[in-house]
């Protein structure tokens, strides 16, 4: 059963978009506090069989968000051709974008996030039309007396825990994930090529050096016959000095892949494929000399026919530190 207008519930099977199930047990919570540059709110959490969820109210003031708009021109953004550099830009510089992860410590034992819904309301002040806000957006601010003049992002956290007992404590983890920082791009290297690196916010020196950069060809026999995939990428390995572990930097093609086409010759939409969380993802698999600089590979992006690539470097960097907080 579906929520029906003017009906708050939160359900387990639920989200953000919509209720199904059993509602909750609604315990009011009553937390603000600080983190990044901007006012977070816990208005309440939920408890079920399953475990607990938790409504996030995040609160930005509509000028830097107006700012953000303006800066990048948004309400005209199909008239732009953004690079992979300044979409980088825009989501690092979104202030209604928080990528974090949660923790929660229930009774003493700590539970992860499950799975997680968001949304975002940005206020009329800061849009030149008039947008059809969505009813659940409206039911966030209403049921939980929320300013509709600043802007929020909305996200809702389950946790999974089967524990029918009294809560007793409630605790929360907080940490953000790392931030994408670009740096230098690599246009169409070649083997023994050496690229100078700078850390865009330590100014640290790097030195990337290309190994190897070979054109491949993935086998397409496991897609659907109904449409032409893109099967060649250009695959390289190289070294860092100084090194870093492989979470704190990627390397990725700057430019999109080409996307899926029809076998009949018709146009229209067909799926993308892409090498890094699409439909393929050739994996390179590298074998390290001993006693030598480890090795890093990268792939990238599918195309229909081999043509010279222009990499991105990006740092990835956590920009804040973590928080703690007692619920109750």
């Amino acid at each position: 059963m579906y929520a029906t207008e003017n009906t708050w519930t939160v359900t387990w099977d639920g989200s953000l978009y919509g209720q199904r199930g059993t509602p909750g047990e609604e315990i009011t919570i009553g937390k603000t506090f600080s983190w990044g540059n901007a006012y977070w709110h816990i208005p309440a959490i939920y408890r079920f069989p399953e475990g607990i969820i938790i409504d996030f109210c995040i609160e930005v003031a509509p000028e830097p968000v107006r700012a953000f708009i303006d800066k990048w021109d948004l309400l005209h953004e199909e008239q732009h051709r953004y690079t992979a550099v300044q979409r980088q830009q825009i989501e690092n510089e979104h202030p209604l974008h928080f990528d974090f992860s949660a923790e929660l410590h229930l009774n003493g034992t700590i539970v992860p996030r499950k799975s997680s819904s968001s949304q975002s309301w940005i206020s009329a002040e800061c849009l030149e039309i008039d947008i059809p806000y969505e009813r659940e957006q409206k039911d966030l601010l209403d049921h939980y007396h929320l300013d509709p003049a600043s802007c929020w992002s909305f996200h809702r956290v389950k946790f999974p825990h089967k524990d029918g007992g009294t809560l007793h404590s409630l605790a929360l983890h907080l940490s953000a994930r790392p931030t994408k920082l670009p740096a230098e791009t690599i246009a169409n290297p070649k083997p023994g090529d050496i690229y100078h690196l700078t850390h865009p916010l330590t100014e640290k020196p790097y030195t990337l050096s290309v190994c190897e950069v070979e054109q491949k060809v993935i086998d397409p026999s496991h897609l659907p016959d109904e449409l032409e995939y893109p099967t060649h990428f250009t695959a390289m390995t190289f070294t860092l000095s100084p090194d870093l572990p492989d979470e704190a930097f990627s390397l990725r093609d700057s430019n999109e892949g080409d996307a899926a086409r029809r076998k009949d010759g018709k146009t229209g939409s067909a799926a993308s494929v892409g090498i890094i969380g699409g439909a393929v993802s050739p994996v390179l698999m590298v074998r390290q000399p001993k006693d030598e600089p480890r090795l890093h590979s990268a792939c990238s992006a599918l195309r229909f026919k081999e043509v010279p690539v222009t990499w991105q470097f990006c740092f990835r960097e956590k920009l804040l530190e973590d928080v703690s907080l007692d619920l109750f």
